[in-house]
């Protein structure tokens, strides 16, 4: 934060604000793509004891 210390206290909190929408946003990315990636990989398994694959299950 020695960098967002030269700005005025108002440019300050705009930039802390500004980096935490960020944050949330690459975060909710991310999870949106992981659980994509892990719904996708998923979604053909067979199930041992059922003649149905994972993804039959939950559409």
């Amino acid at each position: 934060m020695v960098v967002v210390e030269k700005f005025a206290p108002a440019a300050q909190k705009g930039i802390v604000i500004l980096v935490e929408l960020a944050v949330i946003f690459f975060v909710i990315a991310a999870y949106i793509v992981g659980g994509l990636a892990v719904a996708q990989g998923s979604a053909n398994q067979n199930i041992s004891s059922l003649p149905l694959t994972v993804g039959q299950i939950y559409s």
